[in-house]
């Protein structure tokens, strides 16, 4: 797969194709480069999944679920700029329709990636308002309230997605350490005690398990656990 040449609109408008490039045409190759894309990053090859992902892009510009992968490899790609301009392109060519709130998180992620907490937090708020009950909008508004120092907001989404998915051990995880950043240790730890059942968790939040422990045990901060 990763050799095969690519294709893009211009190559398919020759008899030989057999086909008039109208939208069913453009619907199946969208389809065909967007599952390349997907097949290549699960193969860790992230420069032509990203390749495709434009190729897929370019047969259909207003798919919401390719802009979404477009985005996606961009920031994996650290591009975060243009998966910002890209999530800003779908949201223009959506217009109303079902996809709004999902590319909405993208341009959230995106503007987090560029430090635009402020932006970001407005993209997070207008996602749940359109889908209210997505577990992916409150971690992902949880997590922005706590790089924005709002840590009683923060703590309030994260109770908000454990609500929706009690076992989800991100959603765990997330409420503990919004509460240690509130000051709550002894939640804080439990919370981040239950979420490494399902694993280990990632370093920053292995290094706030690690400050919990720590204060509630002996009431001060071990000074290893701050770097």
């Amino acid at each position: 797969v990763e050799g095969a040449p690519l294709v893009g609109p211009a190559r398919w408008n020759c008899p030989r194709a057999g086909m008039d490039g109208g939208p069913e045409l453009r619907r199946r190759m969208a389809l065909v480069h967007g599952h390349r894309a997907r097949v290549l990053a699960a193969h860790g090859s992230g420069a032509a999944a990203l390749v495709a992902w434009r190729e897929a892009a370019a047969w259909a510009p207003a798919d919401w679920r390719i802009a979404i992968g477009l985005c996606q490899a961009l920031r994996a790609a650290d591009r975060s700029g243009e998966a910002l301009a890209a999530a800003n392109r779908a949201l223009a060519a959506l217009g109303a329709a079902p996809g709004r709130a999902a590319l909405e998180r993208e341009k959230a992620r995106s503007l987090l990636q560029l430090g635009r907490l402020l932006e970001a937090r407005a993209a997070a708020a207008r996602a749940l308002a359109e889908e209210p009950r997505e577990l992916e909008g409150w971690l992902l508004q949880a997590r922005i309230f706590g790089l924005l120092s709002r840590h009683e907001e923060a703590v309030r989404s994260a109770r908000k997605a454990l609500q929706l998915a009690p076992d989800d051990p991100r959603a765990q995880a997330l409420l503990g350490v919004s509460l240690a950043a509130a000051g709550d240790w002894d939640d804080a730890l439990a919370w981040l005690r239950r979420a490494t059942r399902a694993g280990a968790l990632p370093p920053e939040q292995q290094r706030v398990l690690r400050v919990a422990e720590a204060r509630v045990a002996t009431g001060e901060i071990p000074a290893d656990s701050l770097h």
